[in-house]
């Protein structure tokens, strides 16, 4: 059995109930601080100038950027210049 399929079964066959509690206390301090780093830095002028960015490439306003801009979301795909590697909506 190679280590991924090992791991996939580890995995698979953990329940929450196995988990140590301090593995899992020390988890949860991790995400939260995760999301307050992220909230935190969103506002930063730094992050507003990436947006403004991404947003001038033909990004759509979604996910943090209509967080941190207000600015409407939308389900539009992004322009073809957006993201110059990412294949045509044709070629799909």
């Amino acid at each position: 059995m190679n280590e991924t399929r090992a791991l996939a079964h580890f995995v698979v066959q953990t329940r929450f109930e196995d988990l140590p509690r301090a593995l899992v206390d020390n988890l949860k301090i991790t995400v939260l601080d995760a999301l307050a780093a992220g909230f935190v830095g969103a506002r930063q002028p730094w992050a507003q100038r990436i947006v403004a960015v991404v947003h001038d490439l033909g990004g759509v306003g979604e996910g943090p950027s209509s967080c941190t801009t207000g600015a409407p979301t939308s389900r539009a795909p992004p322009s073809p210049t957006a993201c110059s590697s990412a294949p045509s909506s044709a070629s799909r």
